[in-house]
């Protein structure tokens, strides 16, 4: 995600000319701005919001007259065979596993049984499950032989959990099989027997640990849509909503969240519920959101967990995070960028991951994010008080603190060094006579010459 190359220079010019100047002050989200029309209109820059799971998908109980589940360990080599009979042939199903089912790494969709004394805070999912992280299964449906095969397609676990579509054997039969990660992918020779072979015929053990739950659910064809099924109205989730009109029309924003406890998700929406933006994560978990602020001035922006792409409270996220909404580039949350935010993202130079300071969104605040801010403003090195233009009044404020230590931008330090000297002049003489916003006078450049001199002769 790069910064917009929608015009710019109108993103300066509109928030100069309405002149916003208000300090923001973090704010307490509403209990009554669970969806778009109870959007909670706010001002601020930052929210602090929690989402709330609802008491979570479901438990491991029976959703329906032949639905079941099974709880099932994979310890290194072994393999679990599950099989049945006596249902009615060519029915459809789906088989869906958690793989991380007491949420210490995964979504917590499932309460683990009563025999797993360490989850002990009484919230559904949550708590330090055996093993820590779940294992990487592979999931295997027979018919007197393999017929299919699927590693990571669960919509539940921590991303290496597997599902399948299959139907009833003409038997009335159901024959499964769960491995680990690489035994049974496509290609193996010898499918489900706990060890894979490399390339030089050495065998190994899936060396896959950890719990895992398996849903098996008829009538169903698509494994998400089998878990919407089964998610009572009583438990659904919080999502947040939030309204802004504060912004000018066509600014370029970004929003995204900060912390740890949850996995939140973002939209945004313009004032006829259009989707402007979408992410789900960005850095690590946290999703960040950049657009440009509607015609109107207003947009909303929803908060829930994942995997709740509905933003229907659908997900069993549960805790706190601080979002943040503000102009790119604008450190300080002024609603403006002014030569001060430069220098404040000089301060963060080498951060990792920082929402605010990393303009290009590379992962790191450095020169680069510099560079992509003034070209986001369309200026560019020696504009000293952001206008738009190098000229005698950048100069004037270079020459005033020539040689001087500990200055910034507006003081004319172009390098980021804190220094005042000839490398700034320099920079400065380079782009003298850029105009952002009309094609620069040739007289600019004898100008320059004398005042170039004179400084020289002063410095001398």
């Amino acid at each position: 995600m790069q910064p917009s190359a929608l015009p710019t220079r109108l993103l300066l010019s509109a928030t100069l000319t309405l002149g916003f100047s208000s300090v923001s002050l973090a704010e307490f989200e509403s209990e009554f701005n669970d969806d778009f029309f109870n959007a909670q209109n706010v001002s601020e820059n930052t929210i602090f919001g929690f989402l709330g799971d609802g008491g979570g998908f479901f438990d491991p109980v029976m959703f329906g007259a032949d639905d079941f589940y099974e709880i099932g360990t994979l310890s290194g080599f072994n393999v679990d065979t599950w099989a049945y009979a006596g249902f009615t042939p060519f029915r459809d199903f789906v088989v869906i596993i958690d793989n991380d089912p007491y949420g210490f790494n995964g979504e917590g969709y499932a309460s683990p049984p009563a025999s797993i004394a360490s989850d002990t805070d009484g919230i559904a999912g949550t708590g330090f499950g055996y093993g820590g992280f779940g294992p990487d299964t592979t999931l295997g449906i027979y018919d007197g032989i393999l017929i299919d095969t699927d590693d990571n397609s669960s919509p539940l676990g921590d991303g290496s959990a597997s599902a399948i579509v299959g139907q009833v054997n003409g038997d009335g039969s159901i024959f499964l099989q769960v491995s680990g990660y690489p035994d049974g992918l496509p290609g193996d020779p010898t499918p489900f027997d706990g060890f894979f072979e490399d390339q030089f015929g050495f065998l190994f053990d899936h060396d896959q640990f950890g719990d895992y739950y398996m849903y098996v659910v008829f009538d169903q064809t698509n494994p998400f849509d089998a878990l919407s099924e089964f998610i009572p109205a009583e438990t659904v989730g919080d999502t947040d909503f939030f309204r802004w009109d504060k912004f000018a029309p066509d600014a370029l924003l970004r929003a995204g969240t900060l912390g740890d406890e949850i996995d939140p998700m973002l939209i945004v929406l313009d004032e006829s519920e259009n989707v402007i933006s979408f992410e789900d994560d960005f850095y690590n978990l946290n999703p960040i959101v950049q657009f440009n602020v509607p015609a109107s001035g207003e947009f909303t922006l929803g908060v829930t967990g994942y995997p709740d792409f509905s933003f229907l409270g659908e997900h069993t996220e549960n805790g706190n995070y601080d979002l943040l909404v503000f102009l790119v580039g604008d450190q300080n949350y002024d609603d403006l960028i002014t030569p001060t935010d430069i220098d404040l993202i000089v301060d963060n130079f080498q951060n990792f991951e920082d929402l605010v300071s990393d303009i290009n969104l590379d992962g790191i605040t450095d020169a680069g994010d510099i560079a992509a801010l003034l070209d986001l403003l369309g200026t560019t090195y020696g504009d000293a008080n952001l206008d738009l233009v190098v000229d005698l009044i950048d100069l004037s404020l270079l020459a005033t603190n020539f040689g001087e230590e500990e200055m910034g931008w507006i003081d004319g330090d172009f390098n980021h060094d804190r220094n005042v000297d000839l490398i700034d002049l320099s920079i400065l003489a380079t782009n003298f006579g850029f105009n952002g916003i009309v094609i620069p006078e040739p007289a600019s450049a004898a100008l320059l010459t004398l005042s170039l001199a004179s400084l020289r002769r002063r410095s001398a």
